[in-house]
């Protein structure tokens, strides 16, 4: 007579390979013809596979992309080798994609990537798991290590980026701030409040003024607002700040605005000039604030009657022979530079000479940001 005897046992989590005895009547109560037949014995191994690295990457439209690092830290190959990818949680979560391999050596680790098309998925932020194994196929080491987690929002995502603010001063007096405001999400915007601010605005900070804006997801709106009396020194620029609007990444929500207004003075020595004789201008770039001007650069374009001696920045460095332009750098608030341009007339007659300067901030007075000097010469 023979029978069949089935036991649980749990493989240890070190995955290591084993010896396994099965042994009838081990303590020799069972008195037997032959005991020499009561052992067999087979060699266990498993595999652990497990799972690191998760990374979600944006596409076009709604899709997802999803990516996974899968490992076999175990002893044997794994076969089959799936993944899973859920919502919020790795045993019960909705299955949103799939990805499987034929096998996976012992040793070894493979990437697996999925495209998740989200169009059907809420608009919220979730956790999404990769499960390796998720139907418990594979015999492993360790079960607890199958999956890895990372943050996904199926959300609209706002930027403000500094190159897109122009602001101007009106005629009025008021300053006229014009920027973009775009939509890096996979969904779209609505009701969103964008406004100016005069400290780092939060949920219940009050702008000083705003405006609504609908932006659909991959695309940008332009928003002009104009602020009757503006701050004293930089001010901030608020998208989405309101509590109830749900952002991908409101790192990328608020962006101060420093503003300056750089002033250009011109002189001219000597005045009358004669031909042949040197003639010296002198130019002053002068930021009144309120903030630090950067990239200050003063470009200035000599008549066609004279030609170039030397030119000398008090600061920076200038090139150029018919036109000079010169990078001044940074001036803080308050600060001046001084160029120093020496030319020869070469005719008779008056000379118009015109400079301008810029810098990367908002200026919202560009009347000073230029100067133009005229010069006999004999």
């Amino acid at each position: 007579m023979t029978t069949t005897l089935t036991v649980d046992w749990t493989v240890p989590a070190s995955g290591d390979p084993f010896d396994i005895y099965a042994v009838a009547d081990p303590n020799g109560t069972v008195t037997e013809s032959d005991e020499t037949n009561n052992t067999a014995h087979f060699f266990a191994a498993v595999p652990d596979l497990t799972v690191e690295g998760v990374q979600v990457a944006y596409g076009s439209g709604q899709d997802i992309t999803l990516t996974a690092t899968l490992s076999n830290t175990g002893v044997v190959t794994a076969t089959p080798v799936d993944v899973a990818f859920r919502l919020d949680d790795p045993i019960t979560g909705t299955v949103v994609a799939t990805a499987s391999a034929a096998s996976l050596e012992a040793g070894a680790e493979t990437e697996v990537q999925v495209v998740w098309d989200a169009t059907s998925t809420p608009t919220d932020s979730y956790l999404i798991y990769a499960v390796a194994d998720p139907d418990d196929v594979v015999v492993e080491a360790d079960e607890a290590n199958n999956d890895e987690w990372a943050s996904v929002g199926i959300l609209p995502d706002l930027v403000l980026r500094s190159t897109s603010i122009v602001a101007s001063t009106l005629p009025d007096g008021s300053l006229m701030v014009n920027f973009r405001v775009f939509n890096e999400g996979i969904r779209d915007a609505n009701g969103v409040i964008v406004g100016i601010y005069d400290q780092l605005p939060t949920p219940s900070t009050t702008p000083l003024v705003s405006t609504t804006l609908d932006i659909p997801a991959g695309e940008n709106q332009v928003a002009v607002l104009n602020l009757a009396d503006y701050p004293g020194s930089g001010f901030y620029i608020g998208v989405g700040i309101q509590s109830e609007f749900k952002d991908r990444n409101v790192g990328d929500n608020v962006i101060l605005v420093p503003f300056v207004d750089l002033s250009l003075s011109k002189s001219d020595a000597p005045d009358p000039v004669n031909v042949g004789q040197d003639l010296t201008y002198t130019l002053t770039v002068t930021n009144n604030g309120p903030d630090a001007a950067t990239g200050v650069t003063l470009i200035d374009t000599l008549p066609a009657e004279v030609t170039l001696v030397s030119d000398n920045p008090s600061q920076g460095s200038c090139s150029g022979t018919s036109t000079i332009t010169c990078d001044l750098e940074t001036l803080n608030n308050g600060d001046s530079a001084t160029v120093t341009i020496v030319v020869t007339p070469t005719a008779v007659g008056e000379l118009s000479n015109t400079a301008s300067v810029t810098g990367n901030e908002p200026d919202p007075n560009t009347a000073n940001n230029s100067a133009t000097i005229s010069t006999t010469v004999n």
